[in-house]
């Protein structure tokens, strides 16, 4: 039955059941379905793959004992960079404090580097936690995007005004009284 919500839970399941690697000779990846473990979690994970050496990005941007940042395949703009931390975690809520600080370090070494040898001025730096927060690949990563006028990857994002006459109830709830 079209549309069912088995069908509906097996699409989204797909990209977590992938194999995917580079053939040189034609220039592009191929993907497969897979079976195997990745951290906690019942399937291989690309990132996982690209850490462990199992994968070879495109071009490896950075690299150290905890971890490796690549050119998205998927990018953007020139030198869309992706940051990953080596130990597999889903996300900013299970990530370990360590990797995280890592993480951060190269995050900022790669911006740098980017300003100093190539005059980038503007970059967004960008993760999305969460299904509901279009996170898409459920390996810890984080984006760096060089930005620039007129490059049309403005983020829009529509204001609530009536959000800040609440902002006394939120920080209530959020203290628990």
């Amino acid at each position: 039955m079209a549309g069912s919500e088995a069908e509906e839970n097996a699409i989204r399941l797909v990209p977590s059941l992938l194999w995917i690697f580079f053939i040189p000779g034609l220039g592009q990846y191929m993907m497969g379905p897979i079976q195997g473990y990745c951290g906690n979690v019942m399937s291989k994970c690309v990132f996982c793959e690209i850490a462990e050496g199992r994968l070879e990005p495109d071009a490896k941007v950075y690299e150290n004992e905890s971890v490796i940042a690549f050119f998205d395949r998927g990018a953007i703009a020139p030198y869309h960079t992706l940051v990953v931390p080596k130990r597999h975690s889903t996300n900013i809520f299970d990530i370990h404090e360590d990797d995280l600080i890592a993480v951060t370090r190269a995050i900022k070494h790669i911006c740098l580097m980017y300003k100093e040898r190539l005059g980038f001025a503007d970059i967004q730096i960008v993760s999305s936690n969460g299904k509901e927060a279009q996170q898409d690949a459920f390996h810890t990563h984080f984006h760096i995007v060089p930005r620039h006028k007129g490059d049309g990857q403005d983020i829009a994002w529509t204001s609530d005004p009536t959000l800040s006459a609440k902002n006394e109830e939120f920080l209530a709830r959020l203290n628990g009284t």
